[in-house]
Formats: C-alpha cells, sequence, structure tokens
C-alpha cells in the first residue's frame, strides 16, 4: 500500500483514543526522538547506572529495512584498559540527553562479555548469522530477514547519481528515529551546479538503491525536479524533517514512492510492537523482491539498466521502477515479476530510455 505522507495526519486523527493517545501534534510526522547520524558516530554512551561505557563508532544500516540493526560500541577503555569493539541492537538505546550522551538500556553483563566486533571484516560481522547472534546474546527481538548491511560512516560522503549516471548531490546524513532504529529520510546535499546555495534536501531511503559498483546511491529522478524540490537550511533539519507537508511536496516534486504503512503511522510504537507487527510482512516481501531480483539476473539478453530496476515490495504489492531499452524489455520485466505474484499486484513504472537517432553524414 502506498502512502503520500500528507495522509498521515488524517489517519491518525482517526484512530481509537487508545492510540491518539502517543500521536504526535497534527503537522509532524510520526518520530520519536530524531538524531543525525553523522552526530550519533562519536558519541559517549552511558548505562543505566549512568556510567560511561564507551562511543559510537559507526551504525550498522539495513537499507531494505530501512533501520538502523545495530549500533557499535567502542568501549575506548571506559571499562577495562583494553579497547573493544562490541555490536548492540539498536532498540536498546534512548535519545540523548541534555550533556549529548546516548542512553543504552542494554543488559551490561551481556555487553561485558560480548564477542568483539571487527570493524575490518564488516561484511562477515554484518552477516546474517551474526546479527541474529547478537540479537540473541542481549535477549533482544529476532531481527527480521535483513537485507544489505551498509556502514553508516561510509554511507556519508557517497555520490548520488540518477539512472542517466548524472551527479545531483551527496548524502550529507542519515536521520535515525530512537529507540525504533527507523531511518526514515536520507539528508542530502545537492551539487554545485544545481544552485541550491548549499540548502539540504530530504529523501526517503526507499527512493534509494546502492549501486556497489560505483559506490554510490541511485536516486531515479532528474537534475531539474531536484533542483525545484523544497529545500532547508542545515541548522533546520529537525524542523524539516517533522514537517509532513514538506516531506511530501519533496516526495512529489522528485516523483519518489514512499512506503508508509498504515503499522508505521501509529505515532510511537514500541520496538516490541513494530516487531511484532512488521516481522512476517517484512519477510514476505523481502522474498518476493529478492526472487524477482533473482529471475531479472537469470534472465539473458537484458540490457544493463534492465538489470538494475528497481524492486519496491510491500504488502505483496510490487513495484518495477527503473529504465529498460524497449516497450518489448520493460514488459518482459513485467512478466518477470508477475511470475512471483499475481499480475494485477505488478505496478510496471519502468521508462523507457530513448536513444538519438544516428547522424548520417
Amino acid at each position: 500500500m502506498k502512502m503520500n505522507r500528507t495522509l498521515l495526519v488524517a489517519l491518525v486523527t482517526t484512530l481509537p483514543a487508545t492510540l491518539q493517545s502517543t500521536a504526535q501534534p497534527s503537522g509532524t510526522a510520526p518520530f520519536n526522538h530524531l538524531e543525525k547520524a553523522d552526530a550519533m558516530i562519536g558519541m559517549v554512551i552511558i548505562d543505566s547506572r549512568n556510567q560511561h561505557v564507551g562511543k559510537v563508532n559507526d551504525l550498522a544500516i539495513d537499507w531494505q529495512a530501512e533501520r538502523m540493526a545495530e549500533v557499535i560500541v567502542d568501549t575506548g577503555g571506559f571499562l577495562t584498559s583494553k579497547q573493544r569493539i562490541v555490536a548492540v541492537p539498536a532498540e536498546f538505546f534512548t535519545a540523548a540527553d541534555s550533556s549529548g550522551e546516548l542512553c543504552m538500556n542494554a543488559d551490561i553483563d551481556a555487553f561485558d562479555s560480548a564477542p568483539e566486533f571487527d570493524i575490518t571484516a564488516w561484511k562477515e560481522s554484518t552477516s546474517a548469522a551474526s546479527v541474529a547472534d547478537v540479537y540473541e546474546r542481549f535477549h533482544a527481538h529476532s531481527y527480521p530477514n535483513m537485507g544489505y548491511m551498509l556502514q553508516a560512516g561510509k554511507i556519508m560522503g557517497l555520490p548520488i547519481r540518477n539512472q542517466r549516471n548524472q551527479r545531483l548531490a551527496k548524502v550529507e546524513s542519515l536521520v535515525v528515529d530512537l529507540p525504533s532504529g527507523r531511518v526514515p529520510e536520507v539528508i542530502i546535499a545537492s551539487a554545485g551546479f544545481l544552485r541550491t546555495k548549499g540548502e539540504l534536501t530530504a529523501v526517503p531511503p526507499e527512493a534509494f538503491y546502492f549501486e556497489p559498483e560505483y559506490n554510490a546511491l541511485i536516486l531515479d529522478t532528474s537534475k531539474e525536479a531536484l533542483r525545484n524540490a523544497p529545500h532547508f537550511k542545515p541548522e533546520d533539519w529537525r524542523n524539516a524533517v517533522n514537517d509532513s507537508m514538506s516531506l511530501s511536496a519533496i516526495d512529489d516534486s522528485l516523483k519518489v514512492l514512499h512506503s508508509l504503512t498504515t503499522d508505521e503511522t501509529v505515532a510511537t510504537p514500541t520496538p516490541t510492537v513494530v516487531t511484532q507487527a512488521r516481522d512476517g510482512e517484512m519477510q514476505a516481501d523481502a522474498i518476493i523482491a529478492s526472487e524477482i531480483q533473482r529471475k531479472m539476473l537469470a534472465t539473458d539478453g537484458l540490457s544493463l539498466d534492465a538489470r538494475r530496476v528497481r524492486v519496491l515490495a510491500r504488502k505483496g504489492y510490487v513495484t518495477l521502477r527503473g529504465l529498460a531499452d524497449s516497450e518489448q524489455e520493460k514488459r518482459q520485466l513485467g512478466s518477470i515479476a508477475a511470475s512471483v505474484v499475481p499480475a494485477d499486484h505488478v505496478d510496471n513504472q519502468i521508462e523507457v530510455r530513448v536513444f538519438a537517432a544516428a547522424t548520417i553524414p
């Protein structure tokens, strides 16, 4: 189910009174407490006894789930004379206090005995088995079927290109909602040629896909659309991200999909509620998207653009976005998706690339 952000306020007003009591004020997005990833990295962490336990080394971001899965904690000699790095489930962290310290509510014994996280072997340390082990060790709720885990510290500064390989912007930061771990927005800084005077734009993470070959994020929009999208000054980021109307205008300008569902519009759900409500659905959608992508990659003769088509699965409905070299190729990709879900569950938004006619001397 696709939902425009401007519907959030209307939805909240129709909720039962028991749920409305935790709703955000009219005109704001349903967030608990927002922090920027670049500000979180390096923050000092205190435990429930108000004792320092370390600082944030990095954040493990599950891009497909739009979620911070783990906080990578550097003990930095706070607990022992030896520096250790440990992964802790994101749900155990709450908002920074007035002193700028992050609060960790995890079991201290589990934290003290946790195995060391090898930051130099990121892929292995954030594998599905490793993440499952961390969540079990800390008695956290089981983590849903996860996607590709990215390192927040390396996401910041990544170039952002469109499907035509035009440089659009770079990643300024990620917005993290604590303690749910949601990553509702990516803050991007437009490239200088767009003349946005150092201002920023907030774009939902599902509008991008990560392209390992170019170490870049791909955003399916144009220079003109990004130039005309609403922007905000760096110091106004919190107000901008909490302004549903402004975010909706950005979505409309960039023509991006946003996947907020009714489950997520309940204003301040606990991690337990979010996990129980979404685990089965997210796993099913992840399996659908993965199977469609696998079939696309196994199909001979598809163009490079076609192999990069983005597959979005929500509640069993699939949206295809990207470029194809011909109408036939677009239909072929739609047929591949329809082999996994019913044909009427496929929204084929793929655009056909227009090739310039050859000039004959």
